[in-house]
């Protein structure tokens, strides 16, 4: 088996909640092994959010870029690879008092094992096309892209090839994209997308099953070397 996605859901907070919380309705009641939690917001680059969790079990952050100049904002995952809760869970995240629209997506995760980020990349302040490319080694993954970007809508951008948009949001002078690939695969994944020039903040990660421990052999018997001796 390799990781696919069982369900994603998205909040968004414009107030000053902290914690705020969330509930992933409809997620599997078994086979959860991963669970990535997507953040993004305008406004200004602050790093606002101290902590986040799954089913009251923390999570790691694994990526965060930014944007700083004109138009500032930010786009982070977080993750979690072991002991998931399964079924439906609370979603927390502790972002302060600031007014900064917050646009949070979580995504459940299957798989026959516990999972891992096996690579992470991003693009931080202006640019056209957000992209990068996720290192796999060969092994199966699934890459997943948080874009905060200045344009004025979300339809300002395209996603790659075998690339899906699991769900975007309009903050108004500026936008929130989190995109998937579509099939998890074994090649190096290209993941973006194409817009035009304009204040960029992207953040990407690559999740696998872990590799399970080889045993080693059991050791050679040595020979009694008393017995061999009385011939």
């Amino acid at each position: 088996m390799t990781v696919t996605v069982d369900v994603a859901i998205e909040d968004v907070r414009t107030g000053t909640t902290s914690p705020q919380t969330f509930t992933t309705t409809g997620a599997a009641a078994s086979g959860i092994k991963g669970f990535v939690l997507a953040i993004v917001h305008g406004t200004s680059s602050t790093d606002h959010v101290s902590a986040a969790s799954y089913g009251g079990v923390a999570l790691v952050r694994k990526q965060r870029n930014t944007d700083t100049v004109t138009e500032a904002g930010a786009a982070e995952w977080w993750f979690l690879g072991a002991s998931v809760p399964q079924g439906a869970q609370t979603v927390s995240y502790t972002p302060g008092a600031t007014t900064d629209d917050i646009h949070a997506v979580a995504i459940t995760l299957l798989a026959a094992t516990d999972t891992e980020v096996i690579d992470v990349d991003g693009v931080s302040e202006n640019v056209a096309n957000p992209s990068v490319t996720l290192q796999y080694g060969g092994r199966s993954a699934m890459a997943f892209g948080a874009l905060y970007a200045g344009g004025a809508i979300p339809t300002d951008f395209t996603p790659n090839a075998n690339c899906t948009t699991v769900h975007d949001h309009d903050l108004g002078a500026f936008y929130s994209e989190i995109i998937r690939q579509t099939t998890a695969g074994t090649a190096d994944f290209a993941i973006g997308g194409t817009s035009g020039t304009d204040d960029v903040a992207f953040a990407a990660i690559a999740v696998a099953e872990v590799i399970a421990a080889t045993k080693a052999p059991p050791p050679f018997p040595r020979p009694n070397m008393g017995a061999l001796l009385q011939f």
